[in-house]
């Protein structure tokens, strides 16, 4: 069973599809959120999951606290959920190409720091172009900018404002996410196949 830590801002939406997604092989053992008290946190204690809220002045202590969780959890890789902190090499460190997001936009086009929602689709309509949608990509010292494992197309609707685009977004990335992890899980049980 692959142990999976979850580093997040507070959003529960997608944490929960993934965890009803039941994905083989999987479970999330420590949720870690930089803010208190976040409906995160209230998903993972009603699904018997622990959860740690890291706090500090800058991204080494964050990390620092993130990393001693998910080494007490022994968790085997990591994935962010709306966490719009950039990692630093902390974590990077001691998951090389083990750190997986979700972006809500094409990469590279649309990404980087800022680029967070709905800021990153109100850039999509100003571009003028005709499809946006989810990115899932490996996380590396820049940000948005790792490998892309999978993307997939949304068209942007001559009516769409930022708020309406976004939420598609949203609903196409979580089973995009889902299947991402259970396409990652497989290369660690098969990397002979890769």
């Amino acid at each position: 069973m692959h142990r999976i830590g979850v580093l997040g801002s507070g959003l529960h939406t997608t944490f929960e599809y993934l965890c009803d997604a039941a994905i083989p092989n999987c479970e999330v053992s420590v949720v870690c959120a930089n803010h208190p008290d976040v409906p995160l946190f209230a998903s993972a204690a009603g699904r018997g999951i622990p959860f740690a809220h890291l706090a500090g002045p800058g991204t080494a202590e964050i990390d620092a606290q993130a990393l001693d969780q998910f080494r007490r959890h022994r968790a085997e890789f990591v994935i962010l959920i709306g966490y719009a902190r950039k990692i630093g090499p902390i974590l990077l460190d001691a998951y090389p190409d083990r750190i997986l997001n979700i972006h809500s936009a094409p990469l590279p086009r649309f990404g980087g720091q800022g680029m967070i929602q709905p800021y990153s689709q109100s850039r999509v309509i100003a571009a003028g172009v005709r499809f946006s949608g989810p990115t899932i990509h490996l996380v590396d010292a820049e940000y948005d900018h790792g490998q892309i494992l999978a993307h997939w197309p949304v068209p942007v609707r001559p009516d769409d404002t930022p708020e309406s685009l976004t939420d598609r977004c949203n609903a196409a990335g979580r089973p995009l996410y889902a299947r991402a992890i259970r396409d990652f899980v497989h290369r660690l049980d098969h990397p002979d196949e890769f």
